[in-house]
């Protein structure tokens, strides 16, 4: 479904990421090495103050990965959130994501859990797999599967995908649904509908974004289905709920994806958001408001 916007804040935002904060070209892996370290020393991946102060939040660990819990205070909610954040697989929790989050606890009466995974360079696509599945088992074995929803934006909206085609492949029950926001999917970055897209997204380079899904993948190529799970089995996954926007590279590979769901006989809903920039519902603007009308919890 298209929607009938832009609206002015979002152009607003456009402008303002592509004139104040420019994305970068390079994919020169020392080049990247040296942004990502210095990238998360100017972000701060813990709960800020203001949501600990709104919320009840709590931290566990699992397989040695941290993992945090955040629910309204004085609530028994009977549904519940594992949220896989993007980064492009680098980097971690940045403001953005906690005002996804919440939203997400605003909107509805539940429990989030939100795994801090290892990132790469530093670790690759299987360990992270290991650990980011294991963390959502631990949640749908005590609250289970049926209520439990899987929401990730970009690099964590493959890993939800991913997540789905593994549980399928051993036999284990499906989440109650997916929820993804710009998700990437096809680490090659090799579909010809983004060549015209990319002089207008403001945030994401082909050229960086795969130099840094190379780091992620380490040995196994940017087509494996670990890596890119556009290539896996779309058969049989939970039903998804899909936001994109048309100033987002990665756009495309969402409509193939819904498309894929279709053909597979699932359940794919589609919202596209002209002139959207990648994971928009982490800026404050009427698509934002309207995106979070369009699932259910």
């Amino acid at each position: 479904m298209i929607k009938k916007y832009p609206s002015s804040t979002m152009r607003f935002g456009t402008f303002y990421l592509r004139h104040v904060t420019p994305k970068s070209n390079n994919d020169d892996e020392q080049y990247l090495r040296a942004t990502i370290a210095n990238t998360r020393l100017k972000t701060e991946y813990l709960i800020p103050d203001k949501l600990k102060s709104w919320y009840h939040t709590s931290q566990s660990e699992v397989e040695g990965m941290q993992m945090y819990h955040l629910e309204r205070k004085d609530s028994s909610p009977s549904e519940h959130v594992y949220y896989i954040h993007g980064g492009a697989y680098v980097n971690n929790l940045v403001s953005a994501h906690w005002k996804i989050l919440d939203r997400v606890l605003k909107k509805s009466n539940v429990s989030l859990t939100v795994p801090v995974y290892p990132l790469a360079p530093e670790a690759q696509v299987d360990e992270v797999q290991t650990k980011v599945f294991a963390g959502y088992e631990q949640l749908a074995n005590k609250v289970g599967a049926e209520h439990t929803t899987v929401m990730g934006d970009s690099a964590g909206g493959g890993l939800a995908i991913a997540l789905a085609q593994w549980l399928k492949a051993n036999d284990k029950p499906q989440p109650k649904q997916l929820v993804l926001f710009s998700p990437f999917l096809d680490g090659s970055l090799t579909n010809p509908a983004i060549e015209a897209i990319e002089p207008k997204d403001a945030m994401l380079s082909t050229l960086a974004l795969r130099g840094m899904t190379k780091l992620y993948a380490g040995n196994r190529a940017l087509t494996d289905a670990r890596v890119s799970p556009i290539y896996g089995d779309l058969a049989e996954l939970a039903p998804m709920t899909i936001f994109a926007g048309t100033y987002d590279i990665l756009e495309p590979d969402a409509e193939k994806l819904a498309s894929q769901i279709h053909a597979n006989g699932g359940r794919a809903k589609l919202h596209i958001y002209p002139e959207a920039f990648h994971v928009f519902v982490g800026f404050g603007s009427p698509e934002t408001k309207d995106a979070f009308t369009q699932f259910d919890m």
